[in-house]
């Protein structure tokens, strides 16, 4: 049994006690969870809970941050020496200049908020001068299988120092690195060494029992989430205003993503709506990068690069998604072709890499180009079939010696995507975005369509339109309502 099932469970036994009474024995990182005290009396963890508590040391017993209590971490603060985490709804955590909050193998993370009380990891810094990359943000190592480790299955993350708790992935393919709802992140993404930084939200070797529904990455330095291996179950995520991409992932990860916002808004900032790799080196190692994408909105301010990104070897399913404004298209580099790695993505498609149920739009001054030109990638071969972009006149080799259309991918009539046509979402205002489609648009057809297997908390009801909001959607059905924020600043 994964061990953080039993820890899970008691840091929750230890949250439904507050307001019960009891003693609370307080320490440097918060109230330790004991439950119950020497004579046998029930301990409330916040009973006296401080209004304010900086955290020094790194969190090696199970400790609650109570919904009293504004925390400020000093430094970058692991949690490890198997011990759990408990953030109460209401908390919030700021962070200084070179802190970030990490997940060890040896720790797990219980953040449980609500639309009413969310938690906020955010900047320490006032509103008003808050920016990108005050802060680490929010980064989560398990041991669940990635594709790039030594003998063990362990890679030590990019950029920080060789040891243990610097270190991902293993052979638990459950593993269970937190259990997230209701949490937004904010001005994240702190360089920690040259040209490395951290994400908004960072999952590395998270297992399948990692759980992650309603959290928002917002005004982040690097991407908003991205996925290092494992295959953790996200769902009701936005991302706006971060400086890279929006969905990344890389090394094995083949998670199940439903429901899932990102907003480009600045023209200096955001990059590919979605960004994937298999590894570094492009061979099909494995486990091999294929994740279960749905209900995806993505926009951009018309200035960003490409709606999508399949490189390096990669696979992977996107279902009713809308694809909006995007001044690039769909772009898919070849994996590697030599040491016998020849295999096309052809191969695999439509199986293993599709684009199924989705639409590619514009406003007026954005085409919905599908595709792109890359003058890095030779053109494709005479009697090949691609859109170029005017003025070019020839179309980027998008897969091993030009044998994969891309067109293809999307055009073919079986995948029921639309290609061209007016926006579908009215933005708005930066600062109060709507991310809603018109009434009767974004309607997919179901016919022979069925919920993905293996998927126990898929949201059926998603089969029937693209994008992360129903078209048409009022009151609750608008799930990102209340709990996000949008700041600038």
């Amino acid at each position: 049994m994964n061990i953080w099932k039993k820890t899970m469970f008691a840091g929750v036994v230890a949250a439904s006690l507050v307001g019960c009474g009891g003693k609370a024995h307080t320490g440097t990182t918060g109230t330790a969870d004991s439950g119950m005290d020497n004579d046998g009396t029930v301990v409330d963890p916040c009973a006296g809970a401080p209004a304010t508590l900086s955290i020094t040391d790194n969190i090696t017993t199970n400790t609650t941050w109570c919904t009293a209590t504004t925390v400020t971490l000093t430094k970058r603060i692991y949690v490890e020496g198997d011990a759990t985490l408990t953030i109460q709804a209401g908390v919030t955590v700021k962070g200084v200049n070179g802190s970030a909050l990490v997940i060890t193998r040896h720790g797990h993370l219980s953040a449980i908020g609500t639309a009413a009380a969310p938690i906020v990891m955010t900047s320490n810094l006032p509103a008003g001068s808050r920016d990108r990359a005050n802060w680490g943000g929010l980064v989560l190592f398990g041991n669940a299988p990635v594709n790039n480790g030594d003998a063990t299955g362990s890679v030590v993350f990019e950029g920080l120092t060789a040891e243990e708790r610097n270190t991902y992935g293993g052979t638990d393919a459950a593993w269970d690195c937190a259990q997230l709802r209701y949490v937004r992140v904010e001005f994240g993404g702190q360089v920690f060494s040259p040209n490395k930084e951290f994400n908004g939200i960072t999952f590395a070797g998270c297992g399948t029992a990692t759980k992650a529904s309603f959290v928002q990455a917002h005004m982040g330095a690097d991407d908003g989430i991205e996925f290092f291996g494992g295959a953790p179950n996200v769902d009701h995520a936005v991302v706006t205003s971060n400086d890279d991409d929006g969905l990344d992932y890389d090394n094995g990860f083949h998670g199940h993503v439903q429901y899932y916002i990102v907003y480009h808004t600045e023209a200096t900032h955001g990059d590919n709506a979605i960004e994937a790799d298999n590894n570094a080196t492009g061979v099909p190692s494995l486990p091999r990068s294929q994740p279960l994408i749905y209900n995806g909105t993505f926009i951009s301010d018309g200035m960003k690069t490409r709606k999508i990104t399949l490189r390096r070897a990669t696979l992977g399913e996107v279902h009713n998604s809308i694809f909006q404004d995007f001044n690039g298209g769909l772009q898919i580099e070849p994996p590697r072709i030599d040491a016998g790695y020849e295999a096309t993505y052809s191969t695999h498609w439509p199986l293993e890499l599709l684009v199924q149920g989705s639409y590619f739009v514009g406003t007026t001054t954005v085409p919905a180009t599908v595709y792109t030109n890359n003058t890095d990638l030779p053109t494709i071969p005479a009697g090949g079939s691609c859109v170029p972009v005017a003025p070019a006149t020839t179309c980027p080799d998008i897969s091993v010696r030009g044998m994969f259309d891309q067109l293809n991918l999307v055009s073919n009539a079986a995948r029921s995507n639309t290609i061209g046509g007016a926006a579908l979402i009215t933005v708005g205002a930066n600062t109060a975005p709507n991310f809603v489609p018109a009434t009767g648009t974004a309607s997919v057809s179901t016919t022979g369509v069925t919920a993905p297997t293996g998927w126990s908390d898929f949201d059926s009801a998603g089969l029937a339109f693209a994008g992360a909001v129903a078209p048409g959607a009022t009151g609750a059905a608008i799930w990102y309502s209340g709990w996000t924020s949008f700041p600038a600043n």
